[in-house]
């Protein structure tokens, strides 16, 4: 019931540890600042009332190299989005790490079990062996000793008849 447990409770984790790192990477690629100008016009790209040709020429405009840089220089762009989501991927990350230590150490733990089990079955296993070595070798005693007995009882039945006559 221990292992069932044990292998219940391992197979928690580790879709656990999965899913957080699944989370943590899918996170990590949006960690870039979007440009204004890009930022919204994907959100105009994306609404459903825009006719699909202007969408194609959004998405042409946005995949292109774009205008001299030298037109920019004199004012940087402001960002249409920051990623903000930094301290949900360290509490991620701080998440998956403790999942990691709890899983190492339930790993420990069982390993322990597991082993102070066998020792105790070969204990038992021993214990048994011993056991019935003693009882078979007082059967042979009283075995013996039944001989030695009925061999006795003989004996003196024959000293008595021979006494007798």
């Amino acid at each position: 019931r221990e292992s069932a447990d044990f292998k219940a409770t391992v197979a928690d984790y580790t879709e656990s540890i999965d899913a957080l790192a699944g989370a943590i990477q899918v996170l990590s690629k949006q960690d870039f600042d979007r440009a204004q100008a890009a930022a919204s016009l994907l959100q105009i790209q994306r609404q459903r009332l825009v006719p699909s040709e202007a969408k194609s020429a959004l998405s042409a405009f946005l995949q292109q190299s774009g205008p001299d840089e030298m037109l920019f220089r004199e004012a940087p762009q402001a960002k249409g989005y920051e990623f903000q989501s930094g301290g949900v991927v360290e509490m991620l990350k701080g998440l998956k790490d403790e999942f990691d230590t709890k899983k190492a150490n339930l790993v420990e733990e069982e390993t322990t079990a597991q082993h102070a089990f066998e020792q105790m079955m070969q204990q038992l296993t021993d214990n048994i062996e011993n056991a019935s070595h003693e009882a078979s070798q007082r059967d042979e005693l009283r075995q013996e000793s039944k001989q030695a007995k009925a061999e006795a009882e003989g004996n003196l039945a024959q000293t008595d008849r021979k006494s007798v006559v």
